[in-house]
């Protein structure tokens, strides 16, 4: 079965929170977007269980902006949020991931598809 999700807002990318970093407007920020995000989902799907088997995913950022951005930091922050949320135990279950950066000024959001594989 395929979970979707959408969480409306600015996709923000994970940021490097050492001790030191940790109170910086950028690593708050991104525990406010995380926080944010598991919020929405748990809303949306108040009865969801955490999948437990290998997790396949998709995941498209539609940002409001063209700045550069990694995408490999807007997907891991996704992932946490995922796993705070209770989608999965743990993000070492995502064994495929499938990732896409798109613009809309208008609806900047994250749309995410997520399922078990019936394999290991």
């Amino acid at each position: 079965m395929v979970h979707r999700f959408i969480f409306d807002g600015e996709p923000i990318p994970c940021v490097r929170t050492t001790r030191k970093m940790l109170w910086t407007p950028a690593a708050r920020r991104y525990g406010e977007y995380k926080k944010s995000f598991a919020d929405a989902f748990k809303k949306a799907m108040p009865d969801f269980q955490p999948l437990e088997k290998t997790v396949s995913i998709e995941m498209v950022f539609y940002r409001s902006n063209q700045r550069r951005v990694d995408i490999d930091n807007l997907i891991k922050a996704c992932l946490d949020a995922l796993q705070d949320a209770g989608a999965m135990k743990d993000d070492t279950q995502v064994h495929q991931i499938t990732a896409y950066k798109r613009y809309d000024k208008q609806k900047p959001c994250v749309a995410v598809s997520f399922w078990e594989e019936s394999r290991v």
